[in-house]
């Protein structure tokens, strides 16, 4: 999570598009971590590719993460686009992955990043089992 509180707070992020080679600067943000995660990039899930996920390699340790990233232009609200993007996650069921991975539901975060020119929307969701709150 520090390396995602570095980025936000990083003035030249703001700019980057995420969805060209740029993307891959994350990747290499996230890399140090690799010791504690599997960090994959644009994985093939049940219904999609997510952006990145974050597998712990010691499950019973630490959170998974699904990182979903989305820019927007200023007309653009981006609580909605976070918020679709929360749900983006759901639909296409990226989830799976980290699921077959032996990750228990509990210990698995959603974060959608939305990015509009400056401004940084960050959307942090608890994965919830069917029938939880």
């Amino acid at each position: 999570m520090l390396i995602l509180v570095f980025i936000l707070n990083w003035d030249q992020f703001r700019n980057l598009n995420l969805r060209s080679a740029n993307g891959e600067f994350i990747l290499g943000l996230l890399a140090n971590l690799r010791n504690i995660y599997e960090i994959r990039s644009n994985p093939e899930t049940w219904y999609g590719r997510a952006d990145i996920l974050m597998i712990p390699r010691k499950s019973h340790n630490y959170f998974a993460y699904i990182i979903e990233f989305k820019t927007t232009d200023t007309k653009t609200d981006t609580e909605k686009t976070a918020q679709d993007a929360i749900e983006q996650i759901q639909e296409k069921e990226y989830i799976s992955a980290i699921l077959n991975a032996g990750i228990k539901p509990d210990k698995i975060i959603k974060l959608a990043i939305i990015l509009q020119g400056k401004k940084v929307v960050v959307e942090i969701e608890k994965f919830n089992t069917p029938g939880t709150v």
